[in-house]
């Protein structure tokens, strides 16, 4: 301490003490402030996950470049899409959430009866967002595609979907099914689900106030018709998922593009609970989805089960 005498150095040895002291108050401060998900590194990767691709190189170039001899994909919840992204992105294309930097940049619609739907879907998960809702049509002047799915067996994936299926990572329909939100707990409960679960989860989602459901329960044919009922997708460009590595094939090589298989990439330890079927949904559950999803099953040639049933019975009598 050189020539300080004991006073000064008692002094400075003080000072020390109190910004150490000082410094240690404010990490814990901004600790304590911050949210429970951002404390735990794990929950942290996971909440980031769905976020983290809405920037990637070269993306922003290609905001404003409406060719109709270049695809666009439009995400429907638990349909392949996931695989779908992935195989663009490794093709040079910003397909789904790899456009989320774009479609940001729209509003979303402010007409219509389903305003607190529109607004959550546009604001938080724009790649799974209609075109209609947005206040201008982000994909207009694009050849754009997508992919159905059977409406039974797209809601039972939708109650095993990780992030927004029963106990899910981030958002979830039926919350108070599961109310838990600390990790092992919740990843538990997603192990132990059962039948019961699965048909109480369905039941309940599906009765709740139609605006207020978010984008995994948005019906099939809001991507392919507009609020008027004009068709926005080519029957040509509407792909099945129970044909969908044969049927992507054949659109994107109609497009110029090489075709190379998808790649399975939703296996992970999350989605370690039970499989369903369709037997499992009991006769409330199909006559909900039936109702809810009636054009999905008309305008995509998918079989209601229980008019198939009932003709049946009737033909049995």
């Amino acid at each position: 301490f050189g020539s300080r005498n004991p006073l000064q150095t008692a002094m400075f040895l003080l000072g020390v003490y109190v910004s150490c002291f000082c410094a240690a108050c404010a990490v814990s401060s901004v600790r304590l402030l911050t949210p429970a998900f951002l404390q735990n590194e794990e929950d942290t990767t996971e909440h980031y996950s769905l976020q983290q691709a809405d920037f990637v190189p070269g993306v922003e170039e290609t905001c404003n470049q409406p060719s109709n001899s270049t695809l666009k994909f439009l995400h429907i919840s638990k349909t392949g899409g996931t695989a779908i992204e992935e195989w663009g992105r490794k093709h040079g294309q910003f397909w789904g959430r790899y456009w989320n930097y774009c479609l940001k940049r729209y509003h979303g619609d402010t007409s219509g009866n389903t305003l607190v739907r529109v607004k959550e879907v546009v604001e938080n998960e724009p790649h799974h967002a209609p075109p209609h809702y947005f206040a201008r049509n982000p994909y207009e002047g694009y050849s754009t595609f997508t992919v159905v799915r059977d409406p039974y067996r797209r809601i039972i994936s939708e109650f095993r979907c990780p992030y927004a299926g029963y106990c899910g990572r981030i958002i979830s329909d039926a919350l108070w099914l599961c109310e838990e939100r600390a990790q092992d707990r919740r990843l538990a409960l997603r192990k132990e689900a059962d039948v019961h679960k699965l048909n109480l989860w369905i039941q309940a989602a599906l009765q709740s106030d139609e605006s207020e459901r978010r984008s995994h329960l948005i019906a099939q044919k809001e991507y392919v018709f507009n609020f008027e009922g004009e068709r926005m997708v080519p029957f040509s460009r509407v792909l099945r998922y129970e044909n969908l590595e044969s049927d992507f094939a054949t659109l994107v090589e109609k497009f110029g593009l090489q075709f190379t298989p998808l790649l399975d990439v939703n296996v992970e330890p999350e989605t370690a609970m039970m499989t369903f079927s369709i037997d499992d949904l009991t006769d409330t559950s199909r006559r909900l989805v039936e109702k809810t999803y009636s054009d999905d099953f008309n305008l995509f040639g998918y079989e209601k089960l229980t008019r198939a049933q009932g003709l049946m019975s009737w033909f049995h009598s």
